[in-house]
């Protein structure tokens, strides 16, 4: 199969069944060709329908920007742990998981939210997460 021979186009117009509510790019009489419907096509704008919805708003308006996470530990060498302490500071990494006796050390113009939980067979062990502006 030559694939060449193949073209995409863009749709200029969708339609939506009155009944069962399928979305279809062609209207042949304004018949719906869903099973057992008997429901017509009326043209359909989803900019229109889409323009309230909570996740369309995400995906189209939505700044992405990238995740920089790291895990602060007393494993880590000297040279390391400040390295990551500066350049959390100078918001480089947006998320420091780390022990709480780093949390003291924190500026809290800083902290967005800082969370503990529950791990493992419900001892007690703190995950401290500090999130940059």
């Amino acid at each position: 199969m030559d694939v060449n021979k193949f073209k995409a186009r863009r749709v200029k117009k969708l339609y939506k069944c009155t009944e069962c509510k399928q979305i279809v790019p062609y209207n042949v009489r304004g018949v719906c060709d869903g099973a057992a419907c008997n429901g017509i096509l009326e043209e359909y704008n989803y900019k229109e329908d889409l323009k309230d919805n909570h996740y369309y708003k995400l995906y189209t308006e939505l700044e992405m920007t990238p995740m920089v996470v790291k895990e602060h530990t007393a494993q880590l060498s000297s040279k390391k742990a400040y390295d990551y302490q500066k350049k959390f500071k100078d918001k480089k990494i947006n998320v420091l998981s780390c022990s709480t006796t780093f949390e003291m050390g924190v500026h809290r113009e800083l902290v967005v939210r800082v969370e503990a939980r529950m791990l493992q067979h419900m001892q007690l062990h703190f995950v401290l997460i500090i999130h940059t502006i």
